[in-house]
């Protein structure tokens, strides 16, 4: 209690406890110097009307800062509207106010309980701790959550010190990362999409594999290159069923080149599609060499009938040549 001449400090429909810092010289609250403990039940105290009467005075006590956390005071829209809603905000409201300029230690030796049926505000200047040996759990039954770091400053999350497990249950991710992005994995990673998956690119890509690659498409695969390619490869060892192909250029430079073509006979079964593309070459190739046989055959034809035709005209004149010298040997 303030010391002065009002010992009880009640008045109208509030009690309250005030001790200074240190006491002023007439032993009156107006002669305090500062602000030390304060305790008010029910509605506002004229201490508190006081200080929202003579703000920023030079009685450093009769500051409404030193009574009211500032988001009380920022939510309202004046000084004169947070004394007035100090104790609540319908008329008549009767609450309890604490504030001092030393600590504030609470403890329970059991369970302890809070409930605010409105709006709550933390506000701490310095480092916010809260431990906790059993489980915490933090929700929101309708609203969003919402966890922000200073600018510059990390957030850390850490499951176990690496021993535990992060889970995330989400509908949908949206993730932006303005810089860069880095995952290290000390064991194994499974991924599966169910849906279109979909990766793009814009600047360089690196990929090493250190052990076996394999890779299983069920379905169709296209490939559209626009640039350049080129790849070193000690060994390539291909199957494929039947490979079409067009190309506008091609420049080859081979050391060693060997085809091997083998035919596979299957239960029903026909050639493989190499050996049935050799025997079709091979069928043009004799297809060719009749022709070419069936031309030559018509040249010898046609020089058979030039040589009948030639005996033909010999002897003819050989007829003539005797027709002639007996026609004029009668003569």
């Amino acid at each position: 209690m303030p010391i002065g001449e009002n010992k009880n400090h009640y008045s109208g429909s509030s009690v309250y406890f005030y001790v200074p810092k240190t006491g002023g010289e007439d032993q009156n609250t107006a002669n305090d110097n500062k602000l030390g403990a304060f305790l008010r039940l029910g509605e506002f105290s004229d201490v508190e009307e006081t200080a929202a009467d003579q703000a920023d005075s030079q009685n450093p006590a009769q500051d409404q800062d030193n009574y009211y956390p500032l988001e009380h005071i920022a939510d309202s829209r004046s000084r004169q509207e947070a004394l007035d809603q100090a104790a609540g905000g319908t008329q008549g409201s009767k609450g309890i106010l604490m504030s001092c300029d030393g600590r504030v230690l609470i403890k329970a030796g059991e369970r302890m309980y809070t409930q605010v049926l409105g709006d709550k505000h933390d506000d701490v200047d310095g480092n916010y701790t809260l431990a906790v040996e059993d489980d915490i759990s933090i929700r929101s039954e309708l609203g969003e959550v919402t966890i922000e770091s200073g600018p510059g400053r990390d957030i850390v999350l850490s499951a176990g010190n690496g021993s535990g497990t992060l889970i995330q249950r989400i509908e949908n991710e949206d993730k932006i990362i303005a810089n860069e992005a880095a995952d290290t994995i000390h064991g194994n990673k499974y991924s599966k999409v169910i849906g279109k998956s979909t990766s793009i690119v814009e600047g360089y890509k690196h990929l090493t594999t250190g052990g076996l690659k394999t890779e299983f498409n069920y379905g169709g695969v296209f490939t559209l290159n626009g640039t350049a390619e080129f790849s070193i490869k000690p060994f390539a060892l291909a199957v494929t069923a039947m490979d079409v192909g067009i190309k506008v250029g091609a420049f080859n430079m081979k050391k060693y080149d060997m085809d091997l073509i083998e035919t596979v006979k299957l239960n029903k079964t026909a050639l493989s599609l190499e050996n049935a593309f050799a025997q079709m070459h091979n069928a043009e190739v004799e297809m060719s060499q009749s022709e070419v046989q069936n031309t030559t055959r018509l040249l010898s034809s046609a020089q058979s009938n030039i040589e009948t035709r030639l005996s033909s005209i010999e002897s003819l004149i050989s007829r003539l040549r005797i027709y002639g010298s007996d026609v004029f040997a009668v003569t």
